[in-house]
């Protein structure tokens, strides 16, 4: 009599087992991918928005206007500002709009009416060098303004570009850390850079 074809029930058992043991074996590098494509995406994002704030600035301005009340009116340059509040971790593009005249020592800030969008990291965070970052850019030579396409990079009053031509904002996966992208400004060419 012929033995009937198939699997024993010790080999289905061991076939699930080694497919159970493969699976488990995978699944940190799965999460590792998921999270350095995670940073990456947002820290993609974040430099894609100071971009977008270095174009507004450096792109030819319109002279100052006048309003209605006879002041003129003039668009500083264009930012952006990270603030961290918890595990809130957000990023603020902005204009920076002075009457009159600029003031020496000026730092630029954020008026409500100036901001233009606000992002918000989902799958990542700052690291600790990038709170309170603010990133701006001066817009160019005009007549009336003697005053050239420069980038500043201030925490709190301190412009970090006097200290350093470079400075380095690096996001992270959310704890525990394993994956880090970071985003270089070089203050005297105004290059942004990607990179691990």
């Amino acid at each position: 009599m012929a033995k009937a074809g198939g699997f024993s029930l010790i080999e289905m058992i061991i076939v699930i087992f080694i497919i159970g043991a493969l699976v488990t074996l995978s699944l940190p590098a799965l999460r590792s991918f998921q999270d350095r494509n995670n940073v990456r995406i947002e820290a993609e994002k974040f430099r894609s928005t100071l971009v977008e704030a270095q174009n507004l600035a450096f792109s030819p301005q319109i002279s100052p206007t006048e309003s209605p009340t006879e002041e003129t009116q003039i668009i500083y340059g264009y930012g952006v500002k990270i603030t961290v509040q918890g595990k809130l971790h957000q990023y603020t593009l902005f204009k920076d709009v002075v009457v009159d005249e600029i003031p020496n020592n000026y730092i630029p800030g954020i008026d409500p009416e100036e901001e233009i969008k606000r992002n918000q990291l989902e799958k990542s965070q700052f690291q600790e060098e990038a709170v309170d970052i603010l990133v701006f850019f001066t817009t160019p030579l005009t007549q009336e303004l003697p005053y050239i396409k420069k980038t500043y990079i201030y925490k709190g009053s301190q412009n970090q570009c006097e200290n350093s031509p470079t400075y380095t904002i690096g996001l992270t996966s959310i704890p525990p850390h394993t994956t880090r992208y970071s985003i270089q400004i070089n203050c005297q060419t105004s290059n942004i850079t990607i990179g691990d």
